[in-house]
């Protein structure tokens, strides 16, 4: 089966010269390299068979169950991913890795309880670990446990300053537990660190606008659309910065984009009713 798999992948390439490469390829270490180099490269369909291969070679291989899971639900196959997690903890029930990925995945479904299980065993065995923190914090914080969440994400940055969405997740603990200002901050160390995180953007037009920065929350709101032009609370944030100027036809177009792009944005279609009132369009 490896072989035919392999034969695939090669054929979906398409050079000879890889394809000859993959064709005589027997060893499962080398099987893994290419894989994760193609996932590293986000050829994710490649990674997948690849794994698939690396597996049939060797059922039992936790590491390589754990990279494929992670492509799985980078590909948006939740499920897939879980049991692909689930199957590297058959065969390696202490790998931290795949711990911490499932309590995550488990953690953005809903199974709260199960994922803080999950976590806890993470953190026991890698208490210093940034993703493992993070993680535990995304479950803290899908609790509303802000304070929990704001401890371990500065655990989690100051193992790894470089960690941009690790300072996305602390300023919304932040800005939750009412202090703006340090909200503020975070988002801004996370610009710094990865100016290519469109979410720090928009968080901070929000904050900007809180603390009455109605020029600064236009920028970044203007930013964050640069980096994404889909992103409907981008819109929406930068709606609610221009109806702070007051500037109502310019919010009004972007509470609509945002509605254009996600028509169940109840806030957005909120204030888009609030903009055409101030506009006198009261029907």
């Amino acid at each position: 089966m490896t072989k035919s798999r392999l034969s695939q992948v090669a054929h979906a390439i398409g050079s000879q010269r890889e394809q000859d490469s993959f064709e005589s390829m027997s060893d499962p270490d080398q099987i893994k390299a290419d894989a994760d180099n193609a996932f590293r490269t986000g050829n994710l369909a490649i990674a997948r068979d690849l794994y698939l291969a690396a597996l049939d070679a060797k059922p039992d291989w936790a590491a390589v169950h754990n990279n494929l899971a992670m492509v799985l639900r980078q590909s948006g196959d939740r499920i897939g991913a879980e049991e692909q997690f689930r199957a590297a903890l058959d065969a390696n029930p202490d790998l931290v890795g795949a711990l911490s990925n499932l309590g995550a995945l488990l953690a953005e479904a809903g199974k709260i309880p199960e994922a803080k299980t999950v976590l806890e065993k993470a953190q026991g065995l890698a208490p210093d670990n940034p993703g493992v923190l993070y993680n535990g914090a995304s479950a803290a914080m899908a609790l509303r446990e802000y304070e929990e969440a704001a401890q371990a994400l500065e655990k989690s940055i100051a193992a790894n300053p470089s960690f941009g969405q690790a300072h996305v997740n602390l300023g919304l603990c932040y800005r939750s537990l009412g202090n703006p200002s340090a909200a503020k901050d975070c988002y801004q160390r996370a610009i710094e660190v990865d100016a290519s995180l469109t979410e720090p953007y928009i968080n901070l037009a929000a904050v900007l606008a809180d603390l009455g920065d109605v020029a600064g929350a236009v920028l970044a709101g203007q930013s964050a659309l640069k980096l994404n032009s889909e992103a409907p609370e981008a819109h929406y944030n930068l709606g609610n910065a221009y109806n702070a100027v007051p500037d109502f036809e310019r919010a009004l177009s972007h509470y609509e984009k945002a509605l254009g792009i996600r028509p169940d944005h109840s806030e957005a279609g909120t204030n888009r009713a609030r903009s055409l009132w101030s506009l006198g369009r009261v029907d």
